[in-house]
């Protein structure tokens, strides 16, 4: 069944990672993710998401990682140079030093680069974060623009549908069923919020007659 695409939105994230999001029918979100030669597309019912955002700070932990590995690099190099080229060491001792402290100084500044805030919209009930937006990308007023018409939607179906309380943990199971088997949630995460909504089914009334999952359409 074809879909009406009623919001289209696009984003460069950490790495060169390019996400876009289109909103279908303004009732689900169709994200395709590329990095590199690798891509993948997955959906997401709104009516799953928590209008409440969170904004954290993303880090790029492989840069950092790197720098610290070439800091090891050069103390160890400047040990066996000593060590082994006594009388001779002083011009590879300057060299490995400004090497060194250019490739250090190098990958700190890509880790600054890419590390970057996001803002993240967590599932209604388990709190599995299933869309981050890196702020203000590409530009401070297309990413507001968005953000604010995400939640408005949101909130507008919560209100016009009024689901009961086991058909909203019921429908966001199953969607969370689906990310993990496509890889977009871990299976930990996937895990831990089975036993959470497994949990709220016991506290929560007899079940009504389930919503279709209109992200699987």
């Amino acid at each position: 069944m074809a879909h009406q695409i009623t919001m289209k939105f696009a984003q460069t994230g950490l790495l060169g990672r390019q996400q876009t999001i289109q909103l279908l029918d303004d009732r689900a979100l169709r994200i395709r993710e590329k990095r590199n030669k690798r891509q993948r597309e997955y959906s997401i019912d709104l009516l799953a998401l928590d209008p409440n955002s969170q904004r954290r700070f993303a880090w790029c932990w492989s840069w950092l990682t790197g720098s610290g590995l070439t800091l090891s690099g050069v103390l160890v190099l400047f040990w066996l140079l000593q060590y082994y080229l006594p009388g001779a060491a002083d011009g590879y001792l300057l060299l490995t030093l400004v090497l060194g402290s250019l490739l250090t100084i190098g990958q700190l500044y890509l880790f600054w680069k890419y590390s970057s805030r996001q803002q993240v919209f967590l599932s209604r009930h388990a709190n599995i974060p299933l869309l981050k937006l890196q702020i203000n990308q590409p530009s401070r007023n297309e990413f507001e623009q968005f953000v604010q018409r995400l939640v408005q939607r949101i909130t507008e179906l919560d209100e016009n549908f009024e689901l009961s309380t086991q058909q909203q943990l019921s429908g966001e199971l199953r969607m969370l069923r689906r990310l993990s088997k496509n890889q977009v949630i871990t299976h930990a995460q996937y895990a831990q919020a089975k036993e959470e909504l497994f949990g709220r089914f016991e506290e929560s009334p007899a079940p009504d007659v389930p919503l279709p999952d209109m992200a699987d359409a």
